[in-house]
């Protein structure tokens, strides 16, 4: 109805495109316009939500295969929304990176994350997920250090996870970032890898 409109559906078409099939070519359908009404509520949702009360964290043992005995666990997030229900983190957080609040999630993730963890015995570690946004500024790095310091649980015990995707946007602001994270005392671990 507008050249506004067509060109935000090109971009969505185009977007579609790359993730599903790249080098072909993709029509805007009416199951886009779908898929964009949804990502909407999700990120409007995401933007009003109250975190600390609506995001929680649920913990996937890391073992060690040659004990076969738990070293840490992962923690994954897990929302649910009082007007949308529970939502997949596979379909909130890549919006909430696309919209630019993935810092705030992580914020209230990764200090709920580590007060649960202080209750663990002293040989598990806490592996937690930050994103490419997490990395992007010396604010967001301070941020996270200032959790980790306030929280008590030892620096020594968290590994930070990356994806590779990561390293793309700006090689050198991340090699900061994980060196800054590393002085804190935290590991730093590829995630996914291969998969970018």
């Amino acid at each position: 109805t507008s050249p506004t409109e067509l060109v935000h559906r090109a971009d969505y078409a185009l977007y579609q495109s790359k993730r599903q099939h790249r080098g072909g070519a993709t029509a805007f359908t009416e199951a886009h316009s779908a898929m964009l009404n949804r990502e909407s509520m999700v990120e409007q949702s995401l933007r009003s939500a109250d975190l600390g009360s609506e995001l929680r964290v649920m913990f996937q043992p890391v073992i060690d295969i040659r004990t076969e005995q738990p070293v840490g666990f992962e923690a994954l997030a897990r929302w649910s929304s009082p007007a949308l229900g529970p939502v997949s983190p596979a379909e909130f957080i890549p919006i909430a990176e696309r919209a630019g609040i993935v810092s705030r999630l992580t914020s209230a993730l990764l200090a709920q994350s580590l007060d649960i963890a202080r209750t663990w015995p002293k040989d598990l570690r806490l592996a937690f997920n930050l994103s490419a946004h997490d990395l992007s500024s010396d604010d967001s790095l301070l941020r996270i250090a200032a959790i980790v310091a306030r929280s008590g649980f030892p620096a020594e015990r968290i590994e930070l996870e990356i994806t590779e995707t990561a390293f793309i946007f700006d090689p050198q602001q991340v090699q900061n970032a994980v060196q800054f994270l590393r002085d804190l005392g935290c590991g730093v671990a590829i995630d996914d890898f291969g998969t970018g």
